[in-house]
């Protein structure tokens, strides 16, 4: 029985225990703060506990630059089922244990998808540590911002948007997983995502010269707007009285996207702080991830062709086609101010 228990549950265990061994010098001090929008991120969270304490929806933060509104903001995280830990812990260690809940099911996600695909047992190892220990998350987590972890969703999101054009049914589930990633705070990589899922479908539409992909796109977006409604439509009126309009800011040259993903340190040449486009994955993941890329581009063409597009989009003024600022001018990505943070 033990034996049957590790064959089918063993890797689970592997992603948790060096998820721990990674993660451990975090959890040690779990009364600690933090630095920088940590304090930002903390203060918002306490005052949405408070509210629970005393029977009341975190609508409104009247300790915020004179009154804020809260659920409306899209950096909230105050509705996600993940939220519940700061009913039962303390402030701290609600918010790291919430992190580690959410790397550990990026770890799973990624496993699964590339069980989906069919890769080898070690090839789905590597991709679930390449894509949770890597420079974009921990950056981001290091800086403050941990409601960059809703991109841990984004595996479950690809896999069952990629298992809805079989079985529509599957629809519901990647709705399910894009609004668990916007409850959990960050809109723009849910924008991000779903103009990937879009992409996926456009160029599945032009290789089956048919429109039938259309059906699972429209249940992925009616399951995101059921299940996210609660904070969506107050986050889009509130944003519609008061718009962020920004400026488009540059873009990166290709030579400045592959340090980038290569290089440990700070990148000169970019207006940004590092945290705000580091995504460092390292010179070994790069090989692979380009050996894969010519071995497997035919196989993989939906994504290569997305990958393409995503690679134009982040190069911004720099690319030969200015995807970026096409997309500057529709709603919502407006209030967007750069590529480099796409990456």
């Amino acid at each position: 029985m033990i034996r049957s228990v590790i064959k089918k549950y063993g890797v689970y265990f592997l992603f948790l225990f060096i998820l721990l061994l990674f993660f451990g010098p975090y959890l040690k001090n779990t009364s600690y703060l933090g630095v920088r929008d940590l304090g930002h991120f903390s203060f918002n969270d306490a005052v949405a506990r408070e509210s629970y304490a005393h029977g009341e929806f975190p609508l409104w933060n009247p300790y915020y630059c004179g009154g804020n509104v809260m659920i409306a903001k899209p950096q909230s995280n105050y509705i996600s089922p993940f939220f519940i830990l700061h009913l039962f812990l303390p402030l701290m260690p609600a918010i790291k244990v919430n992190i580690l809940l959410h790397l550990f099911m990026g770890l799973v996600g990624m496993y699964l998808l590339g069980r989906y695909f069919k890769w080898s047992f070690i090839g789905n190892i590597t991709a679930s540590f390449i894509f949770v220990i890597n420079g974009v998350v921990w950056l981001k987590i290091q800086e403050g911002h941990y409601v960059w972890i809703g991109i841990c969703w984004l595996p479950f999101i690809i896999l069952f948007s990629l298992k809805s054009k079989e079985d529509i049914k599957y629809s519901l589930l990647a709705g399910l997983f894009l609004a668990l990633a916007f409850l959990d705070g960050h809109a723009y990589s849910v924008l991000y995502t779903f103009l990937l899922i879009v992409v996926l479908f456009i160029v599945d539409i032009a290789k089956s010269k048919s429109l039938r992909p259309i059906l699972p796109l429209i249940g992925i977006g009616i399951s995101f707007l059921l299940i996210s409604a609660v904070k969506l439509i107050p986050l889009i009126s509130f944003i519609s009285d008061n718009p962020k309009m920004t400026t488009l800011v540059g873009g990166y040259t290709f030579y400045h996207l592959i340090l980038v993903l290569v290089s440990s340190n700070t990148i000169p040449g970019l207006p940004l702080m590092w945290h705000e486009f580091g995504a460092y994955m390292g010179v070994v993941p790069f090989i692979l991830f380009l050996a894969g890329l010519l071995l497997f581009w035919r196989k993989l063409a939906d994504f290569t062709i997305s990958l393409i597009f995503f690679i134009l989009l982040v190069m911004g003024s720099n690319s030969p086609i200015n995807l970026s600022k096409f997309l500057h001018s529709l709603p919502f990505f407006s209030s967007i101010y750069s590529p480099y943070c796409l990456v």
